[in-house]
């Protein structure tokens, strides 16, 4: 599954994610697996711009803590 959502906020495209992730899972601090639908391409319509953001890789570790 993957999930698309703009970003018209001031925050960078993984906090993007991971507050679309809460909202939608309310799942608070808890990291979602690679087997979660957490995948999300974060749309920039201002800048013109998109980014895929999975939630369950190492490098976003650090923004459930």
């Amino acid at each position: 599954m993957r999930w698309e959502i703009d970003s018209d906020e001031e925050a960078w495209p993984a906090q993007a994610a991971l507050n679309a992730w809460r909202a939608k899972f309310r799942r608070g601090y808890e990291k979602p697996s690679a087997d979660d639908a957490c995948v999300f391409t974060v749309i920039d319509g201002s800048a013109g711009r998109s980014v895929q953001i999975d939630l369950s890789d190492e490098r976003h570790t650090n923004l459930f803590r």
